[in-house]
């Protein structure tokens, strides 16, 4: 397990923001999330929780044919909109660009990589071609995303039993219908698992709840100082062999 903190994150980010403003000489913008799809997946609701409608949005690499040694790579977006997902993909496959082959250096793998944005369904906070509702943005992921319950949704600080059915649907439902129904991966790939902010606090429940799960981890400036004691769980942990920042 590798995981990638924040002073990288700023890197990719800066990079990705820079890359939106690229534009063809037919005047078209760089065809990362031209290629995008979206796809609605809906967890059944359990244990006295309603059920929890996500959107899945798959942006693939330029279509050729695979090295019959590639490993397939696919890069998970958590709370993909209504930003970091296009940021993340523009940047990758803008880079993808620069390198002629697959093997010409590690960057270069961006060629063949999924990148899979995984979030609340946008009809939820009225996302649309002229902005979304922050404030219900806002209150689906303090419902959801942080270890404990957030005051605004629940009174105390009980474990989040909606952040708990998120982290354990994302890994045993939504990956594997992603890899073998969207991707058509015939076995599992090379995973890495990007969150930023309070979505960066799910990723470090996977490693709580579904450890071995991703190979990698980015955690872009994690939101822990809501919920401190998720850093002592984790260190407790044996999964984390390096740390980069």
């Amino acid at each position: 397990m590798e995981t990638l903190c924040a002073g990288c994150f700023a890197g990719l980010l800066t990079g990705a923001l820079g890359a939106t403003a690229y534009r063809e000489r037919r005047g078209h913008v760089l065809p990362a999330v031209g290629r995008t799809k979206r796809h609605s997946h809906l967890v059944k609701g359990r244990d006295g929780l309603p059920p929890l409608a996500l959107d899945i949005l798959v942006a693939a690499p330029p279509k050729r044919a695979p090295g019959p040694e590639e490993e397939p790579l696919v890069f998970y977006v958590l709370d993909p909109q209504p930003l970091l997902f296009g940021a993340a993909a523009l940047f990758a496959f803008g880079q993808a660009s620069y390198f002629a082959n697959s093997k010409a250096c590690p960057e270069a793998a961006f060629r063949r990589m999924y990148v899979v944005g995984i979030g609340h369904a946008s009809e939820d906070f009225c996302l649309s071609d002229t902005g979304f509702d922050a404030q219900a943005l806002r209150q689906l992921r303090r419902r959801d995303f942080p270890p404990r319950n957030h005051a605004s949704i629940l009174p105390g600080r009980e474990p989040n039993v909606h952040a708990r059915r998120l982290v354990e649907a994302l890994v045993d439902e939504v990956l594997p219908h992603v890899e073998k129904k969207l991707l058509g991966l015939s076995h599992r790939p090379r995973r890495c698992l990007l969150g930023a902010s309070y979505s960066a606090v799910v990723a470090l429940q996977t490693l709580l709840l579904r450890p071995g799960a991703f190979t990698s981890l980015v955690l872009g400036s994690p939101s822990v100082s809501f919920d401190p004691e998720i850093l002592e769980d984790v260190a407790a942990g044996t999964y984390v062999s390096t740390a980069r920042c």
